[in-house]
């Protein structure tokens, strides 16, 4: 049905508040559900008779506090064609009751609401005072503005998929507020009043799932966030918390929540608010069984946050989690790995060569190695990160990108510069043995472009050449001729392979030979 509401004096062109006042029973009805005194009736017949509240209303009166004389009119003719069922008179009355209050709260502005207001409608005390707190944070909210969100989202389904839409608008000649705009309070008043309190609010109306947890999702797959829509999901995601939802691994199939957060690339400010309710960036995975074979890509068992940010690559995550909130880059997994070590990797090694090993590599100088205030530990790190950028160089081998060359390039340059022995890494073997680092990348550079490509195929990019040049004279300018070849020593440095393909300068093992 498509009306004018009058609420408070202001005009709405919409379905009515929560599709119309049938629904407002439909509401009162949940609420009373929620409450454990929902009148006992068949569930099919009174179903129907919830969804239009036609019946309940006009035996109430409540119908013409909200409209006009002829709008009533029209509408009791279009609930004669509806199926109807027969409520008791304490049933109507409670209906009506409960409509009254709704809509005498929302007929106030909401920067004159309390607590009481809220509880007056049945909203639990702790959760009352929490929205009424992020209430007095958003001075600016209209009744319009909030009646009409409220409006949209008041089945947690819809309200997850407004979250969302609002990740993805981002206007280039509108304000932006990292804060918000005050949407997830108005969406969060919304399920306050159905469900009483937020604090185990599901995800779906069975009342399966957690709501944290919808909250998280809804940046998988999603890039170019919007700020005003990042805000709202971390003030929807602060108040659930805040008024006692839970937030640790049970939630989250076993797996710590600032791990599977960084799964689903959360960003810094939403990671913030996970952190200040209690969420460790030291805490590991620890069981194996929490890994599902769907999510073993994502997942790292004895891996912490700080690992599982440098698997993501996200810099702004890295850095936030070391400069802010402790995150430690010396504990390692159960197999030996520090964050540093699998800075460039996945939790799961790529079967070949591919392109970004060495940018993900670079984003752990970025936000651990040129923060560090500690002298010995930035220079401990930095030459292992010397290491592990060498590795992805090789690893990369023809799909790096010509951004990625110059990238390395300026990043060893950079650790020379911070006092780190590059030329030692150089002149080390990987840890599994063979040829140096140092003439692993002469050899694969001679297959890109010198004597050797002849025998395969040559890189044609004159930019991808060019950089590789730059490489090689880089590397001739720092080399230390007073060190005899086989004084050459092997890596201790453990570092985790990116790929499952044998690196450049590796012997060639033929599938005939391993099958016998």
């Amino acid at each position: 049905m498509d009306v004018m509401d009058v609420i408070g004096g202001a005009h709405m062109e919409s379905t009515g508040i929560w599709q119309g006042i049938g629904a407002m029973a439909d509401l009162s009805e949940r609420v009373a559900q929620y409450r454990g005194d929902r009148p006992e009736r068949s569930d099919q017949a009174d179903r129907a008779n919830q969804r239009s509240g036609c019946d309940a209303l006009h035996g109430a009166g409540a119908f013409a506090d909200f409209t006009g004389a002829s709008h009533a009119a029209s509408e009791a003719a279009a609930c004669t064609a509806r199926p109807t069922t027969t409520l008791r008179p304490e049933d109507v009355a409670s209906i009506a009751r409960k409509t009254a209050d709704v809509a005498r709260v929302l007929r106030m502005p909401p920067q004159g609401w309390t607590a009481q207001h809220l509880q007056s409608l049945g909203v639990e005390a702790t959760t009352a005072t929490v929205l009424i707190s992020h209430l007095r944070n958003t001075p600016l909210m209209s009744s319009e503005f909030l009646v009409h969100t409220i409006d949209e989202t008041i089945g947690v389904e819809s309200a997850l998929l407004f979250l969302g839409d609002g990740l993805d608008k981002y206007y280039a000649h509108a304000y932006q507020s990292e804060a918000g705009d005050g949407a997830a309070v108005a969406v969060s008043i919304g399920q306050a009043i159905v469900e009483s309190r937020l604090g185990g609010l599901p995800r779906s109306s069975d009342g399966k799932g957690s709501f944290v947890r919808g909250l998280l999702d809804l940046f998988s797959a999603r890039t170019h966030l919007s700020p005003t829509g990042t805000g709202n999901v971390a003030t929807a995601l602060s108040i659930l918390l805040e008024c006692g939802a839970r937030c640790d691994a049970g939630v989250f199939d076993s797996v710590p929540p600032l791990i599977y957060a960084l799964s689903r690339h959360v960003p810094a400010r939403v990671l913030d608010v996970l952190i200040r309710h209690g969420a460790d960036p030291n805490e590991a995975l620890a069981c194996a069984d929490a890994i599902a074979p769907t999510w073993a890509k994502d997942f790292r068992v004895g891996a912490t946050a700080m690992h599982h940010a440098a698997f993501v690559g996200s810099r702004e995550a890295m850095a936030a989690l070391f400069t802010t909130h402790g995150g430690r880059l010396d504990i390692a997994t159960p197999d030996g790995y520090t964050p540093v070590a699998v800075a460039g990797a996945t939790p799961r090694p790529m079967p070949g060569p591919c392109a970004g090993l060495i940018a993900r590599a670079i984003s752990a100088r970025d936000a651990w190695i040129s923060t560090d205030t500690d002298p010995v530990r930035r220079r401990a790190n930095g030459e292992l990160l010397a290491e592990v950028l060498t590795m992805r160089l090789l690893e990369a081998d023809r799909s790096a990108t010509t951004a990625e060359l110059e990238h390395w390039l300026r990043a060893m340059d950079g650790s020379c510069a911070d006092g780190c022995d590059v030329i030692s890494v150089l002149d080390s073997a990987p840890a599994h043995g063979g040829p140096t680092y140092r003439s692993r990348i002469y050899d694969m550079f001679l297959t890109w472009y010198g004597g050797n490509s002849r025998e395969g195929c040559p890189v044609m990019d004159e930019g991808k050449i060019e950089a590789a040049v730059c490489i090689n004279e880089w590397m001739d300018d720092h080399t230390r001729y007073d060190i005899a070849p086989n004084a050459r020593v092997l890596s201790h440095r453990r570092i985790m392979r990116a790929t499952l393909a044998s690196l450049p300068g590796d012997p060639v093992v033929h599938r005939a030979a391993v099958a016998h």
